[in-house]
């Protein structure tokens, strides 16, 4: 019994992120209320599947927990930021390039370009689901990634 209410209540936290998360997007139409979260419809892609192949060109550069977040963070940044309007992209740089320290602003945006530019092959174009949050463990067997995303289209 205390598993399903643990399991109910991780999905209200998971549901309360991705209410949080959709709010920095306002060209999301929220016409269907408050955010649910809704596990992947059997056969339809994992997002942390397809995040870590849209990030496969970077899985050499990361050693430890934390330097995969940052991959993660940034190849999040790039994937939503090639699926955001022009105008609402600009504003997500500008709020994101004061966070960092300026010594690595260029890098950043150098890697964010180089993934926009991936998002844009076959394999990547259609899916227009946008990262709202991640949670990630480190197993003995590597990494394992959950996404919460918006629905497909």
């Amino acid at each position: 019994m205390a598993s399903r209410k643990k399991k109910r209540n991780q999905q209200k936290a998971l549901e309360k992120q991705a209410q949080k998360a959709l709010s920095l997007w306002p060209s999301l139409p929220n016409k269907h209320g408050p955010a649910k979260l809704v596990h992947a419809a059997p056969g339809a892609e994992k997002m942390s599947e397809v995040l870590m192949e849209f990030l496969e060109p970077y899985s050499d550069e990361w050693e430890t927990e934390d330097q995969l977040r940052r991959l993660l963070t940034v190849g999040f940044v790039a994937w939503n930021a090639a699926i955001a309007p022009e105008d609402e992209r600009q504003k997500l740089f500008e709020s994101l390039l004061t966070k960092l320290p300026p010594d690595v602003q260029e890098d950043f945006m150098d890697v964010v370009k180089i993934l926009m530019e991936k998002k844009k092959l076959p394999k990547f174009v259609n899916n227009k689901r946008l990262v709202l949050d991640y949670h990630l463990t480190m197993r003995s067997d590597g990494p394992y990634l959950q996404i919460v995303s918006t629905p497909g289209t």
